[in-house]
C-alpha cells in the first residue's frame, strides 16, 4: 500500500515538473502580449444634470436630469475610444461630488485620451473681484445666500481644463445666466445689473489652447427648455446631430459638427432668442469624434468658429451667405468664397484649392496676401561679342535670394544676387576675374491658369557693381577696373505648383536686360543680355488668392 502511494506521489511530481514550464511560459507569454498590446485611448464622459435643488430659491427644471442621461447614452457610441461614463444627477450633483469626479478624471486621463463634460442646470452670475460679473453653475446644494462658496464657476472649469494632460477636451454648458429661463439672479446681482452701462457681456472668456467650451446661449440670453421637445432645446439638437450631423461625410460626427448643427436649429426653433456660442482660437486637433469612426477623408472644411467673426458672413460660389461663427463644408478642388465684413460695404472674394480632408481657417485666409521667399539662378547671354573677349566667357551666371508677394494678380519682389565671381584665361598668361554684385526688384502681372500654373510678365531694375581684374599669371601684376551701372528690362516666366496643398513652386523663364557699364580703362561697354532664369519659391501667408 505504501509503495502504491509512493509511486503515485512520484508520478504526480514528475508530471508537475514536466508541465510547470509550459504553464509558466504560457502565463509569461500572455503577460508579455498584454504589455505589448497598445493601450486603447479613452473618452472620459461626465454628464451632470440637476433638475431639483435643495434651496427653493432655484426653480425646478423639467428636463435637465433626462438631458444628462440622454447625452451619456449617445456620446462616445461606436468611436475608436473606450468610453468611461460618469454621471451626477440631482441630489448627487453637489459641489463636493463634482470636484471629486473632475479630480478623478484629471488623474486618470492621459495625453491621448479625450474628455467631454456636459452640464445641464441653472446658470447665474455672481459678483466677483473688482465688481465684475462671473458666470457660475447652480448645483443641487448651491445656496442663494452663499453663492460664492457653493456654486461652480466657469473660471474654475477653465483652470481645471488647463491642468489636464489630455490634448483634446470639451465642455458643454447647457445653462444660461440672463436672469430668466434656466437661470435666476440673486438680489445683489439684479441690483448690480441695473447699474450697468454699455452693451452685452461676452458669453465666453478665453480658453486654453486645444480646448473648446460650448454654451447653449449667449450671456444675456435664455437657455430654453421645450415641452414639445421634452428637453433643453440646444441639448436636443446636439443629440440629434449625433445621428444626422456628419457634415463632411467622413463617417463620424465630431464635436464641432454637432455644435454647428445644434446652433443653427436652436436659433431657428427659438426664433432667434437663443444663440449658442463657441469660442476657440486654436481648433485644429481640438476637434474629435463623438459618434462613429472616420472611414474616409471628408470634404474640405472652412473653419470660422472664433467669436471675433461674429457679424461676418461667408458665401460659397453663388450660394446664400451664412452667418458666422461656424464651419462650412467646401468642395474638393477649386473654391470661390466671398467674405462679408460688417465694416466693409463690398465683400472680399478669394479663390483657393483644397484637397479632401483638408481644413483651412478663415483667420488664415484673411491673413496677409501670399508672399514668398525664393532662390534663383540666372544665366546671362551677352549680345556684345566684346564681353567674351574681355571675360573669356560667353555666359555669365549668378545666383541670389528674393522675397516677394502677390496681391490681386500683381506680383512684386526684391532680389539680392549673391557674390558672383568668375575667372577665365583670356589669352596666354593673362587671366580675367569678373566680380559682380546686383540688387533690385521688379513687378509683374500674373495670369493664373488654374490653381497650380501661372504666367508672369513684368519689368525689373537692378543696381550693378562690377569689378573686372586682369592679372599676369607669371608676374602677378594686376589691373582692376570698376564700374557702377543701372540694369533694367523685362521678363516672362511661368510658375508651377506640383501639389496644391504644398507651399513650394518652381519657376522658369527668360527675358531681356539693358545696361551700359562705364569702366575706367575701357570706357562704355554695352552689357545688353538675354537671360534665362529658374528658381524655387516657398510660399507663406494666406493660402487663398484674392480676386
Amino acid at each position: 500500500m505504501n509503495r502504491c502511494i509512493a509511486f503515485a506521489l512520484s508520478l504526480f511530481a514528475a508530471l508537475s515538473f514536466q508541465t510547470l514550464p509550459f504553464v509558466f511560459n504560457d502565463n509569461a507569454a500572455h503577460a508579455a502580449e498584454q504589455l505589448q498590446k497598445p493601450r486603447k485611448a479613452k473618452m472620459h464622459i461626465l454628464a451632470v444634470g440637476v433638475s431639483k435643488f435643495s434651496d427653493p430659491f432655484w426653480p425646478t427644471l423639467k428636463w435637465a436630469e433626462s438631458d444628462a442621461s440622454t447625452m451619456l447614452k449617445n456620446v462616445g457610441a461606436d468611436t475608436e475610444y473606450q468610453a468611461v461614463n460618469l454621471s451626477l444627477l440631482n441630489e448627487k450633483a453637489t459641489l463636493q461630488e463634482l470636484r471629486k469626479r473632475l479630480d478623478e478624471i484629471k488623474k486618470s486621463a492621459s495625453a491621448d485620451d479625450v474628455v467631454f463634460i456636459y452640464i445641464s442646470a441653472h446658470g447665474t452670475l455672481k459678483i466677483g473681484r473688482e465688481n465684475t460679473l462671473e458666470p457660475v453653475v447652480v448645483l443641487h446644494d448651491t445656496l442663494n445666500s452663499n453663492l460664492g462658496r457653493t456654486s461652480f464657476s466657469h473660471a474654475e472649469m477653465r483652470n481645471w481644463i488647463s491642468g489636464l494632460k489630455s490634448r483634446r477636451k470639451a465642455v458643454v454648458f447647457a445653462t444660461c445666466h440672463s436672469g430668466v429661463g434656466k437661470s435666476r439672479y440673486t438680489s445683489e446681482v439684479a441690483e448690480f445689473r441695473r447699474g450697468e452701462k454699455g452693451g452685452s457681456i461676452r458669453s465666453l472668456d478665453k480658453v486654453s489652447e486645444g480646448s473648446v467650451i460650448l454654451a447653449a446661449s449667449s450671456r444675456n440670453e435664455t437657455a430654453l427648455e421645450s415641452d414639445d421637445l421634452k428637453a433643453d432645446v440646444y441639448s436636443h439638437f446636439f443629440v440629434e446631430a449625433l445621428a444626422s450631423g456628419d457634415r463632411d461625410n467622413d463617417g463620424s460626427v465630431s464635436l464641432l459638427e454637432a455644435h454647428d448643427h445644434a446652433k443653427a436649429r436652436t436659433y431657428a426653433f427659438t426664433k432667434g432668442r437663443q444663440r449658442p456660442t463657441l469660442d476657440a482660437e486654436m481648433i485644429g486637433d481640438a476637434d474629435f469624434a463623438l459618434k462613429g469612426q472616420r472611414q474616409r477623408d471628408g470634404k474640405p472644411v472652412l473653419e470660422a468658429w472664433s467669436q471675433k467673426y461674429e457679424g461676418y458672413s461667408v458665401g460659397v460660389a453663388k450660394g446664400t451667405p451664412v452667418e458666422l461663427p461656424l464651419a462650412i463644408p467646401l468642395e474638393e478642388g477649386k473654391n470661390e468664397i466671398s467674405v462679408y465684413s460688417p465694416d466693409e460695404g463690398e465683400p472680399r472674394r478669394f479663390a483657393l484649392n483644397l484637397a479632401r480632408g483638408e481644413r483651412v481657417s478663415l483667420q488664415k485666409i484673411l491673413a496677409p496676401p501670399p508672399y514668398y521667399a525664393a532662390y534663383s539662378i540666372e544665366i546671362d547671354l551677352p549680345d556684345d561679342s566684346r564681353i567674351k573677349k574681355l571675360t573669356g566667357s560667353s555666359s555669365l551666371i549668378d545666383h541670389g535670394v528674393a522675397v516677394g508677394g502677390e496681391w490681386q494678380n500683381w506680383d512684386a519682389f526684391a532680389r539680392l544676387a549673391l557674390d558672383s565671381t568668375s575667372t577665365k584665361e583670356v589669352r596666354e598668361g593673362i587671366s580675367a576675374t569678373l566680380k559682380v554684385n546686383k540688387w533690385g526688384g521688379g513687378i509683374s502681372r500674373v495670369l493664373h491658369l488654374g490653381d497650380t500654373f501661372a504666367f508672369r510678365l513684368g519689368i525689373h531694375g537692378q543696381r550693378v557693381t562690377s569689378n573686372l581684374k586682369f592679372q599676369d599669371v607669371s608676374t602677378l601684376d594686376s589691373q582692376s577696373n570698376e564700374a557702377r551701372s543701372l540694369r533694367w528690362g523685362w521678363w516672362l516666366d511661368s510658375t508651377l505648383k506640383f501639389n496644391p496643398s504644398f507651399p513650394l513652386k518652381f519657376s522658369m523663364g527668360a527675358g531681356q536686360a539693358f545696361e551700359r557699364r562705364v569702366f575706367e580703362t575701357f570706357g562704355v561697354l554695352p552689357m545688353n543680355t538675354t537671360f534665362i532664369t529658374a528658381g524655387l519659391l516657398w510660399e507663406f501667408g494666406s493660402p487663398a488668392r484674392e480676386l
